[in-house]
């Protein structure tokens, strides 16, 4: 499997690696190539969290123990984010850096 990786007009790079399912509806990315995505010299890691959409199209985590972390990606309501397909299940990614 692969992810890509794209900046503004620039062409999309492929960054080879697996999903692990870390727990019930969470994943983290490992990439073949090295251990973590490099933004300008800083370490990140890829996550995603699986998603359904409520009665109101709002998106919820299907797992309750996600809650917190979809909430802290809301910084405005009523927002939806893009989603992509992990082993056939709607997810929503983030990126957040690596520990020092």
């Amino acid at each position: 499997m692969s992810i890509k990786i794209s900046f503004g007009g620039l062409e999309p790079a492929e960054l080879a690696g697996e999903w692990e399912e870390t727990e019930p509806g969470a994943f983290h990315f490992h990439p073949h190539y090295g251990n973590m995505l490099g933004i300008n010299g800083c370490s990140f890691h890829i996550e995603a969290i699986e998603v359904e959409d409520d009665d109101q199209g709002t998106q919820q985590p299907v797992h309750s123990h996600n809650e917190d972390i979809l909430d802290g990606l809301w910084r405005v309501d009523n927002v939806s984010f893009e989603t992509v397909e992990i082993e056939g299940r709607t997810c929503v990614m983030y990126v957040i850096p690596a520990e020092r």
